[in-house]
């Protein structure tokens, strides 16, 4: 009797394997696909081969992006305190132009139509600027053995200090799951040059990576840029609605970088006292395909967003 109840176990355990393994490949035969903006953080797991471990884009969602059931759930979840919640949401996700996704909306229900990622958050990662550390089963890539460190080391060429993201392939099933299929490098990197190393202010640096010609826009008061409090919050003010000129795109060619002086706003200035031992990025955020469409080199602007490396308060600008 119990040998054939350990056999029956054994056989349900098949079963649900060799469902799941079925259900993975159905979804990358007949599910749509996109690229997900990421950055590799991790090695190797020595039971399971060659791995990377992955962080998204997608992971920090702001809460202008949030629905009103999910914003009233994250209300809950900060009054109640339960770190350690988790909530299932559904992220709906557009393609930009070169075929990487950016986030439309998120809440407790799958949209109507379109494309959309099943993820899950806890508590700890609601914050009044929106959800940070959303993971969607994706969070790591396993490769052939050997190619893990492959795919932690940059494009060849590319300036020491330079951050460029890897874009992974993802197919999605009906409900929401996503598959890993592939990769590849962004056509950016963004690196950081601190206040001692300028003696003056900190820069930042775009660089082209890419083989063709690629556009940015950097405008004069630097509303593309953003900062970001480690882990994922967004303490910057919202983008001023003003409408971009042709003055303000910069073309970079391959292997050519441009480097910017970041402009400390009184918001910034009064984070950086309040937390002076926190961590921050900066973030570069192209504008929409709407916002660029009139502008010169339309179609040679990158879309996306690329986030720099982090640094202490006493990086940005020089003390007198």
């Amino acid at each position: 009797m119990k040998t054939a109840a350990v056999v029956a176990a054994i056989v349900i355990q098949f079963a649900v394997l060799g469902w799941m393994a079925g259900q993975r490949e159905w979804i990358v035969r007949t599910g749509p696909s996109v690229w997900l903006c990421t950055a590799p953080v991790d090695p190797r797991d020595p039971f399971r081969g060659d791995y990377v471990t992955l962080g998204y884009e997608i992971s920090t969602i702001p809460a202008e992006k949030c629905g009103p059931a999910l914003r009233a759930k994250m209300d809950e979840m900060n009054a109640t305190r339960h770190w350690q919640q988790e909530t299932v949401i559904f992220v709906a996700l557009d393609a930009r132009e070169n075929g990487s996704a950016e986030i439309v909306s998120a809440d407790l229900t799958p949209p109507e139509s379109g494309l959309f990622i099943k993820g899950r958050v806890r508590g700890g990662g609601v914050h009044p600027s929106g959800l940070a550390g959303v993971s969607y089963g994706i969070d790591a890539f396993f490769v052939e053995q050997g190619r893990g460190r492959e795919l932690e080391q940059i494009p060849k060429g590319t300036p020491e200090g330079m951050r460029v993201p890897l874009e992974m392939r993802a197919a999605f099933g009906s409900g929401g799951t996503a598959v890993l299929t592939g990769y590849r490098w962004g056509a950016l990197g963004i690196g950081l040059k601190s206040a001692s190393e300028t003696n003056g202010t900190m820069e930042m640096i775009l660089h082209n990576v890419s083989s063709s010609p690629v556009a940015v826009v950097l405008p004069e008061d630097q509303r593309t840029l953003r900062l970001r409090e480690t882990p994922g919050m967004d303490v910057s003010e919202p983008r001023i609605p003003v409408p971009f000129t042709d003055g303000d795109v910069r073309v970079v060619a391959p292997g050519e970088s441009v480097a910017v002086p970041v402009r400390v706003r009184p918001q910034w200035r009064e984070r950086f006292e309040d937390k002076s031992w926190a961590a921050f990025q900066l973030v570069y955020t192209a504008p929409s395909a709407a916002e660029c469409a009139a502008l010169k080199d339309a179609d040679k602007i990158w879309r996306g967003s690329l986030v720099s490396d982090r640094f202490a308060p006493r990086d940005i600008v020089v003390e007198e």
